[in-house]
């Protein structure tokens, strides 16, 4: 049986962020990321009073990120059948629903504590988009979302992640604890990021300078 995850997970890996999020538009005009961030504040600011807890904020994230995987997840079950031999479905509504179905899925493993970080990449940005709807006085600003992808892809991956400090304090609230669960040790002191990299160094037997 094929591997759905995985293939779900490498077409995770590969996409930009901004396939990721649904933004598209000509290169002309304000960038993809600074429409992206006044779309997002401008929604942020529209359902602030829904949101009351970061529980609420997850769930809300997390369904728009199913919503995502579904699409992305769709796309691959239909390539797998073409491979063997198979025609995705003629009819929208058969496609919808199966896109319904997938979107289910996702969103329960993202709402599973015990699976959720099965899909560690979506896990990631759905924490730090939760946390950032939980603070009114946060906006969005183009850069984040460089920020936020490196988080994504580094925290589940990697053995540090060195970066700015607001983004290592996304990463170590402890309503998400992201550092911790992935074991990455993330830091925005210089000192501290010369001191892992040298340990790092160390522990893989290259030679500290």
């Amino acid at each position: 049986m094929p591997d759905f995850r995985g293939l779900l997970s490498d077409a995770l890996w590969d996409i930009s962020l901004v396939d990721f999020l649904g933004v598209v538009g000509t290169l002309s005009g304000p960038s993809p990321f600074e429409r992206l961030a006044t779309h997002l504040n401008a929604g942020n600011a529209e359902h602030a009073a829904t949101v009351t807890s970061f529980a609420e904020a997850y769930r809300q994230e997390a369904r728009g990120a199913a919503d995502f995987g579904a699409r992305e997840g769709l796309s691959i079950i239909f390539e797998m059948g073409r491979r063997h031999g198979q025609s995705p479905p003629e009819k929208f509504a058969e496609s919808e629903s199966l896109e319904g179905q997938i979107a289910g899925l996702i969103a329960g493993v993202l709402m599973s504590r015990d699976h959720r970080t099965q899909l560690p990449m979506l896990h990631v940005m759905t924490c730090i988009h939760a946390n950032i709807r939980l603070n009114r006085a946060r906006q969005f600003k183009p850069n984040d979302f460089y920020d936020f992808n490196h988080a994504a892809a580094a925290l589940p991956y990697c053995d540090a992640l060195l970066t700015e400090r607001s983004l290592a304090d996304l990463t170590k609230r402890t309503n998400t604890a992201l550092a911790k669960t992935y074991a990455c040790r993330v830091t925005a002191d210089l000192d501290e990021a010369v001191s892992i990299v040298q340990q790092l160094a160390v522990n893989s037997g290259v030679p500290v300078l």
